[in-house]
């Protein structure tokens, strides 16, 4: 025999399908809606999350891959590093992957060692200090060791936005290519353009070195070694001379940017003569829980 439901059984299993069907419903409209903004999608979007998340980390560790150009012809020098950052106070641990240098650690803690960085070279060589800007730690790299991380972009990309916005041509400077695969992480491609890239004659005051320039126009340090003659050290007095530079720091930059954190994992700098430099970061942390001891010479993980 077959029980019909009755009033009570019927109100039990409207209830039942509603628990069942009411959440496949919402699921779907939910990810219909991600759908959605998927496809409205812009530049303008994406460069502000970007920056929102840079401007916002305490602290980061990667791997990094390197391509940079050197004067003089000397091609483009290739490095990979290992890396860990803490913004506040500002330390950095980083340890050379590749080359002839092989294994060297560097440690920079803020207000050791008289903001010198420990070097361990490892070879039988005494660890030694030097300071960040000097030709031992500076020559033929176009950053110092105090850039490691994501500041330098952020700082690049803060003042294109407001330069874009001024001139309400976001989509211009700003161009979103569509999505690309990049190490097996979804990204963002954005290609960013400076439509009046070139290059000027910049008077220095006295006091004034690659760094403080560098710094004041937002262009990269290695671009004054490379475009002017008789500079050697990145803290040299560059005082009364008159500077060839560039008008800003890339002509065009194309990033691809982690679409689960927004980190600009793949960047590629080009100047008027071609590509300038690039860096692709892998094993990307973002806010470590860094030990206490972690950026010391002690911490039993360094060989210092």
């Amino acid at each position: 025999m077959i029980n019909l439901p009755t009033d009570k059984s019927t109100f039990l299993l409207k209830k039942l399908l509603m628990r069942i069907i009411f959440p496949l419903i919402f699921s779907l409209t939910f990810l219909s809606s991600i759908s959605i903004d998927k496809e409205a999608i812009t530049s303008q979007a994406i460069i502000e999350k970007m920056l929102a998340e840079l401007g916002s980390y305490k602290g980061v560790q990667f791997k990094m891959h390197s391509m940079e150009r050197l004067k003089d012809n000397g091609g483009m020098k290739s490095n990979d590093m290992f890396s860990k950052l803490r913004v506040k106070p500002h330390c950095i641990y980083s340890k050379v992957l590749s080359g002839d240098n092989a294994g060297t650690e560097l440690l920079f803690a803020e207000g050791e060692r008289k903001n010198k960085v420990l070097v361990n070279a490892g070879k039988f060589i005494p660890n030694l200090d030097f300071s960040p800007f000097g030709s031992t730690l500076a020559k033929n790299q176009h950053h110092t060791l105090l850039c490691t991380g994501f500041g330098t972009i952020y700082n690049i990309l803060i003042d294109a936005h407001k330069k874009a916005m001024a001139m309400k041509k976001f989509e211009t400077i700003f161009k979103y290519d569509g999505e690309v695969v990049w190490n097996n992480v979804k990204c963002y491609k954005m290609v960013v353009i400076d439509p009046n890239f070139t290059s000027s004659t910049y008077t220095s005051k006295a006091g004034e070195t690659i760094l403080s320039i560098s710094k004041k126009l937002l262009i990269p340090e290695y671009s004054i070694l490379e475009m002017n003659t008789g500079i050697k050290y990145f803290d040299e007095d560059l005082g009364n001379r008159n500077l060839k530079v560039p008008s800003s720091y890339a002509k065009t930059t194309i990033l691809y940017i982690n679409q689960q954190n927004f980190y600009p994992i793949f960047q590629q700098v080009y100047d008027d003569k071609g590509l300038f430099e690039q860096y692709e970061f892998s094993q990307l942390v973002v806010n470590p829980a860094y030990k206490p001891d972690e950026f010391t010479s002690a911490f039993k993980e360094y060989g210092f």
